[in-house]
């Protein structure tokens, strides 16, 4: 059991990440933290989940290849948030 403490680490870390985060994403006013660039990375997100294509020349597909099945499946822009803080604290 050496990696106890780095689990415990990294509970804390994906806890503190979802405990800053999931909140405001849950208040309903997603406008408000969000990066004024975020609607063109969501928009490449949902055309590829729903359509299957991709048409956002502004941005890279990479975002929208990683999120778009958490889209499908849920339709939540919290869920793909708390799969991005998933991501955060793995790394």
């Amino acid at each position: 059991m050496k990696n106890k403490p780095l689990f415990w680490l990294l509970a804390a870390a994906f806890v503190l990440r979802a405990g800053f985060a999931l909140p405001a994403l849950f208040s309903g006013d997603l406008s408000r933290w969000m990066r004024p660039d975020s609607m063109l990375y969501l928009a490449g997100m949902r055309q590829l989940a729903q359509a299957g294509v991709y048409r956002v020349a502004e941005r890279a597909p990479g975002f929208a290849f990683f999120t778009a099945p958490v889209w499908k499946a849920t339709g939540s822009i919290p869920m793909v948030a708390l799969l991005l803080i998933f991501v955060g604290t793995a790394t």
